[in-house]
Order: C-alpha cells, then sequence, then structure tokens
C-alpha cells in the first residue's frame, strides 16, 4: 500500500513539474540567396546585394581570430527602396544571433552566413544567410 502511495505521489509530483515547464516555439528560419529578396511582415523586403568582405577562419584551419564577414543589405518598404545597410556578422549563434532593425516593432534575426569558407573553396562560394522574423 506504502509503495502504491508513494508511486502516485511521484508520478503526480512528475506531471506538476513538467506542467510548469515553458516550452518555445521554433524559429522557422529562412534562406536568403546572395542576389535574391525576402519579404518581412507584408511591407518589407530585404535584398542580398553583396558579400563584401569574409575574413571568417577557414574550416581546417587554425586562426588566431575568427574573423568577420561584412554583407550589404537594401531595406525596401512597399518596394521602394529606403536603406542601403552593410551588417558585420561575427559570433553569430542561434542563441545570439545579429538583429536587424527594420521598424521600431519589426525586427530580423540574422543567424548565419553561409557556407563557411574552407581552405579549397574560400572564393568561390554560393552565399546565403540564415534569416528569420525576430519575435516581439
Amino acid at each position: 500500500m506504502k509503495k502504491s502511495i508513494l508511486t502516485l505521489v511521484l508520478l503526480l509530483t512528475g506531471l506538476v513539474i513538467q506542467a510548469q515547464q515553458k516550452t518555445t516555439a521554433p524559429v522557422i528560419v529562412k534562406k536568403l540567396p546572395l542576389g535574391k529578396s525576402i519579404i518581412v511582415h507584408t511591407s518589407y523586403s530585404i535584398d542580398f546585394l553583396e558579400v563584401t568582405e569574409d575574413s571568417r577562419c577557414p574550416k581546417g584551419t587554425e586562426c588566431i581570430w575568427a574573423g568577420q564577414a561584412k554583407v550589404l543589405l537594401m531595406i525596401c518598404k512597399n518596394g521602394e527602396k529606403i536603406e542601403k545597410k552593410e551588417v558585420i556578422l561575427k559570433n553569430l549563434s542561434t542563441e545570439n544571433p545579429f538583429q536587424l532593425t527594420l521598424a521600431p516593432s519589426i525586427k530580423v534575426n540574422i543567424y548565419q552566413l553561409k557556407p563557411h569558407p574552407t581552405i579549397e573553396s574560400k572564393n568561390n562560394l554560393d552565399y546565403y544567410l540564415q534569416i528569420a522574423e525576430a519575435k516581439n
């Protein structure tokens, strides 16, 4: 009898703890290839114009500095070009994206510039950005 009561108490405790844990919705990341554009929040679009610098440490090598990449973006609102912006991307991760503000309540997270350079392909890459609308 004591074992069944103890089992029931442990089971209920586990259910209560599980019910209290918050789950976060997954981030849906979109691929923005070089030379293409993406629509954000119905009225804005971002054009990925150019990679102006990619000094990230190539895979398969050891570097003193991790490096960075610079990309040139065109921000448009309702089809009209409003701003050309050079963005410096360094030390990016899922937890630490670059946040681009389009308007006070409209933000976009840039998670990665892919592919990462390698020794063999340093100058011949089909670049794309991993991008998602930020949750407010």
